[in-house]
């Protein structure tokens, strides 16, 4: 019986141990201890929650450990993934398929990726809306509603929380490689993040759900241990690779640039004339967000209802970031959050957009007025007038990557109603 290595990074340790030759991999995050088994039999679990520490121990103790410094972290996942893929290359030069599945929260970014895995003889695709445990208020209804949308479109979509049961539901005995459609451990439940991936020899995957504007991204994103233990993280422009190289801790070495997958749709959409224009209305849901002050929501409120009047000419598309009324409710009440929509949805030249694909939105507008992170890239690729509303001209600077600043060149710059109204 032999203890191996135990590697820290910030608010994650990973310990790699060896019991009789066995391999075992062990993963501490955020001060919680993860449960890790040999021959199926558990070893040790030490959790610790917000009142109590909770210690087991089982039937194996290691009885030496060495330690090393920081940098030897990513190497010990490089061998480990390394170890994964030789297996799965195996498998498949032995004819068999790659389970793949895709974890989603809300936004699909990954459809086109899917689509071409459907084609393909090489892999077996499936999806997993799995639920947002953050906001367990509305955890429900935003999975069932994902899951209507997606199941409506695509085949093997599953969910991966059981109303009946009240659990959710683990998928990782299915599946060789997962994309994670969400960063943040927060909204995750465990069976549907990294560390219970890595414990069963998945390779991990991530692009962004969107797309790489601001500095939120870098600080808040890049620099999570999940981003940085991912086996691939596929970038969406050589900027923002560049970034990483720069900026991220592990200097772009698990990066690459791949494009942006969520707007590959456009090339399949129509677009239908209208004889009005059409601007969208877009909101933030940053209200009062500490980490992310993007939402000028509650400084245009009234403003915004007054618009559909001011422009009768005007066809206005509101499409709200999905988490403003949600926030709202939180913030003010949900009587006046209901009844600030209400108005809004009373004027004749309004149209509420709620679908879960703005593609064929973007498509079908001639402009947008929007707070929103994404969109500021997003948007572009549609090549129509654009407006983005600013608190000061310092925001640009402290709130924007170099590829943020860059689309917002491309922009209108509005500090005040006039700006917005000219």
């Amino acid at each position: 019986m032999k203890a191996g290595k135990e590697f820290m990074n910030g608010a994650i340790t990973i310990r790699k141990w060896y019991f009789l030759g066995i391999e075992c991999l062990s993963i501490k995050e955020n001060s919680v201890y993860k449960t890790y088994s040999l021959f199926k039999l558990p070893i040790w679990k030490v959790k610790k929650g917000t009142e109590k520490l909770t210690c087991k121990l089982f039937c194996f103790i290691p009885i030496l450990k060495y330690k090393q410094t920081v940098k030897d972290l990513y190497p010990l996942l490089d061998e480990h993934y390394g170890k994964v893929l030789r297996v799965l290359r195996q498998r498949a030069q032995g004819g068999g398929k790659i389970r793949v599945a895709f974890y989603i929260n809300e936004v699909f970014q990954y459809a086109s990726v899917y689509e071409a895995m459907l084609k393909s003889d090489f892999f077996e695709p499936f999806i997993v809306v799995v639920p947002d445990v953050f906001r367990k208020e509305i955890m429900v209804e935003t999975m069932q509603r994902t899951y209507e949308s997606l199941s409506s479109k695509y085949a093997n979509v599953y969910k991966g929380y059981d109303c009946n049961k009240k659990k959710s539901v683990d998928f990782s005995d299915k599946l060789d490689i997962v994309f994670f459609g969400n960063p943040y451990s927060g909204m995750a439940d465990p069976y549907h993040f990294i560390w219970h991936m890595l414990k069963r020899n998945i390779l991990t995957c991530f692009q962004n759900y969107g797309f790489f504007t601001l500095l939120f991204g870098r600080d808040h994103i890049a620099s999570l241990p999940f981003f940085n233990a991912c086996w691939k993280v596929f970038t969406d422009s050589e900027e923002n690779y560049q970034d990483l190289v720069k900026h991220q801790k592990r200097k772009g070495a698990n990066a690459h640039v791949a494009g942006y997958f969520k707007m590959d749709q456009l090339a399949k959409i129509e677009p239908l004339s209208s004889d009005r224009p059409r601007i969208l209305l877009c909101p933030h849901h940053t209200i009062d967000f500490e980490l992310l002050q993007l939402s000028n929501f509650l400084r245009f409120a009234d403003f915004f209802l007054e618009l559909p009047a001011k422009y009768p000419e005007v066809d206005f598309i509101f499409r709200p970031h999905q988490l403003l009324h949600y926030n709202l409710t939180q913030y003010w009440s949900q009587e006046r959050a209901d009844a600030y929509y209400e108005k809004m949805m009373a004027h004749p030249n309004v149209r509420h957009d709620t679908g879960q694909d703005y593609m064929k939105t973007f498509v079908n507008s001639d402009a947008i007025i929007h707070d929103c992170g994404s969109f500021t890239a997003e948007y572009l690729f549609v090549n129509k007038p654009s407006c983005y509303m600013l608190k000061d001209e310092e925001e640009v600077r402290k709130t924007f990557l170099p590829m943020g600043q860059k689309c917002l060149n491309q922009y209108y710059l509005a500090y005040n109603e006039q700006d917005i109204c000219r």
